[in-house]
């Protein structure tokens, strides 16, 4: 999966999260965890145990997170992926 897809995954987690949170709805609640369980799954065959830790926190709050909680845990974990690219690309230079 290329970085920019990576990315957008993470970056989802926010939205859904908003709509669970906004119309107070348990399928949109399901729907957000469901997600954050497969983002959890594709970061554990990555081996970035940062990223799980993190997804796992959120998956642990549910929806007693708070929105800038969530948006602050979101913007790290794009970070993470940037940094990740970055160093890969470091790491085979020559």
């Amino acid at each position: 999966m290329s970085q920019n897809k990576r990315v957008d995954a993470i970056y989802k987690i926010l939205p859904l999260f908003e709509v669970a949170i906004r119309e107070k709805d348990d399928f949109a609640l399901q729907c957000y965890r469901s997600y954050l369980s497969r983002v959890y799954i594709q970061y554990v065959g990555r081996g970035n145990e940062e990223i799980c830790d993190l997804i796992k926190g959120l998956i642990h709050l549910g929806d007693e997170a708070k929105q800038e909680d969530v948006r602050r845990v979101v913007l790290h974990m794009i970070k993470l992926v940037e940094k990740e690219k970055e160093g890969y690309r470091h790491a085979y230079r020559v």
